[in-house]
């Protein structure tokens, strides 16, 4: 599986230091590069969407198969 998009509130250079220094896992030893609308993962590029609706969320326009929904509003 590739990891092709990021649904979240946080700035892109958040997201890069969280992926970067990990709690649970430690440091990651890629390299992970912030940008305005998306992040660089081991040159591998992660868009950035931060939309509170999940109905106006792009995943058919991003070709997503599947999607983990983790903030748990959604029970």
């Amino acid at each position: 599986y590739n990891i092709v998009a990021i649904n979240a509130s946080y700035p892109a250079e958040t997201l890069a230091h969280l992926i970067k220094y990990d709690t649970v896992h430690g440091k990651f030893d890629g390299e992970v590069v912030a940008n305005t609308d998306h992040l660089i993962v081991d040159g591998k590029r992660v868009d950035l969407i931060s939309e509170r609706n999940p109905e106006l969320l792009p995943w058919n326009e991003l070709n997503v198969d599947i999607v983990i929904e983790a903030t748990g509003k959604f029970n």
